[in-house]
């Protein structure tokens, strides 16, 4: 669009075609290195460089071609630029935007398009872009839904109003731009208008923010449905915009034409419901500890959740697993412990709030949780933003359909101002599946937490999961833990790559290979997903 404007205004200034054309392209590519040259600004910089290259030759420039020869040009540069993000939201647009070309051509053809054309200006200049809304989201939807399981329910709306003052923002940025050279005062005042549709834009979407149902997260999208929506969308299309026939064969037509996008949509439904089940993820956060819990029930629920080796773990690991499993609301948050290897990513969402993606209805503490520094921060966070805090004692329970998660330590008579020792003990049991999560409980807490009988503890050999302690420090070693196992129980350790702490240590791991336990480690395998079957 700027590279079009750019190009009229030469043309205007009496240039010729082929001399502005070539001023326009070198603009538009000292432009994008400028900016950084992303995939989406080098694919329209070749889609405008074809254009131009088309006009001067005579020849007609077709878009979809323009398109898959700049895909060419960008994949001579390594075929993994292919599952670049940008790259492929960036040519779902430009699909987007030839089906919609396609779809106003067909409305033009009808009668009410002529009607509306020659007679309801406005009522025309509308439908058009409606219809160019409703093409573009119907192709680029899906492709955000895939990468970002997530869409902000508003979107059509506000890109309706996107579409409509958009050419103030262009017509306007250009003309500064231009103007600048002269007076840099004279070119303040031309963008005003600019500047007020983009703080007008960006009110409005703050304000979507806060509505109920602003963001539909809905779990990661399966290749396969992709595959099976676009099928059912190209068919869609050609029922409903295909050649006109009598009433009666149109509406079949058109019947057709809806009962396939709606076979389109129900592979969507079915893709996320899968996602939906019960399932444990003890997620690859570096060094400190991160698991998800997908209850029998549909609970959610997330035990810690923090690094020391990842700065950025709730903004890049943690909001987006809970995004891609569909948990992007959290019934219960538990925190064994405040150490920061265990919180960090959780202090980003409770400082985030609802722009993190997340939202969590519990915050859950051990009620002999040491209250330390940590400790008083989370409090505050989760007061300001009015969520309840839980206290479990031994034998408390979250119960959620026919599985529960049960405090089994600290018992209700144990106390110690040693943070790792006072680590909340989770068990979680459902019809198929029991798994213990012990955060970073020591040597000590376990004796003490076997030598009092406690019955909360599944017998040996009744474990399905073991999230083996503190990482596996020689500091947590138990033998007593580890045969609790099943045969073919299995053992996870949380630990970073390279970990400052040595950890897993040795004296865990020779232990564990004594007992003939197999067990994984996130810094070797990443994240570990138990799905019951």
């Amino acid at each position: 669009m700027l590279g079009g404007v750019v190009n009229a205004m030469l043309l205007a200034a009496g240039l010729p075609f082929a001399m502005s054309g070539v001023i326009t392209v070198v603009l538009m590519i000292c432009y994008g290195l400028l900016t950084g040259l992303s995939f989406s600004t080098l694919r329209a910089i070749i889609m405008l460089a074809l254009a131009v290259l088309g006009h001067i030759l005579g020849r007609h420039y077709d878009m979809m071609t323009g398109a898959a020869l700049a895909l060419m040009f960008i994949l001579l540069g390594g075929e993994n630029r292919l599952f670049d993000t940008g790259l492929v939201l960036s040519f779902g647009a430009v699909l987007g935007v030839c089906l919609g070309t396609f779809m106003q051509g067909r409305f033009e053809r009808t009668r009410r398009g002529r009607l509306f054309k020659k007679y309801h200006k406005l009522r025309f200049r509308l439908c058009r872009t409606a219809i160019m809304t409703i093409a573009l989201n119907s192709v680029l939807t899906p492709l955000v839904l895939y990468f970002y399981c997530a869409i902000p329910t508003y979107a059509i709306l506000i890109n309706l109003l996107v579409c409509l003052l958009l050419p103030v923002i262009v017509g306007s940025g250009a003309a500064s731009l231009l103007v600048s050279f002269v007076s840099p005062f004279l070119a303040g005042l031309i963008v005003l208008p600019s500047k007020l549709v983009l703080v007008f834009y960006e009110r409005i979407l703050t304000a979507t923010l806060s509505l109920p149902g602003s963001v539909l997260c809905v779990g990661h999208v399966s290749v396969i449905a992709l595959m099976i929506y676009y099928a059912c969308l190209l068919l869609a299309v050609y029922f409903f915009f295909g050649r006109m026939m009598r009433p009666l064969r149109m509406r079949i037509r058109v019947g057709i034409a809806c009962v396939l996008f709606l076979i389109g949509i129900g592979a969507f439904c079915v893709s996320t419901f899968l996602i939906q089940r019960e399932r444990i993820v003890l997620l690859d956060v570096g060094q400190g500890d991160g698991i998800l819990i997908r209850m029998e029930g549909g609970a959610n629920v997330v035990i810690d959740g923090g690094s020391v080796s990842e700065k950025q773990v709730g903004t890049y690991v943690l909001a987006p697993a809970l995004k891609y499993y569909g948990m992007d609301r959290v019934d219960y948050w538990c925190v064994s412990h405040a150490d920061t290897d265990h919180i960090s990513g959780l202090i980003y969402v409770l400082e985030q709030g609802i722009s993190s993606g997340v939202e969590i209805d519990h915050l859950v503490f051990s009620e002999a949780v040491v209250k330390d520094e940590n400790y008083r921060e989370l409090i505050l966070l989760a007061k300001a933003r009015g969520i309840p805090v839980l206290y479990l004692g031994a034998g408390d329970c979250i119960e959620n359909g026919t599985s529960r998660l049960c405090c089994v330590f600290p018992t209700n008579d144990f106390r110690t101002e040693d943070k790792n020792e006072a680590s909340l003990v989770l068990l979680y049991e459902s019809d198929v599946l029991c798994a213990l999560f012990t955060g970073d409980l020591g040597t000590e807490a376990i004796k003490v937490m076997f030598a009092r009988g406690n019955k909360l503890l599944p017998e040996a050999g009744s474990l399905d999961l073991l999230k083996i302690p503190h990482h596996g420090s020689r500091n947590s070693l138990s033998e007593d833990l580890y045969a609790m196992l099943k045969e073919d129980g299995l053992a996870i350790i949380s630990c970073g790559k390279n970990s400052a702490y040595g950890h897993p240590h040795k004296e865990v791991t020779d232990a564990l290979e004594a007992a003939d336990i197999p067990y994984l480690r996130t810094d070797q395998t990443g994240a570990v997903i138990i799905t019951p079957r």
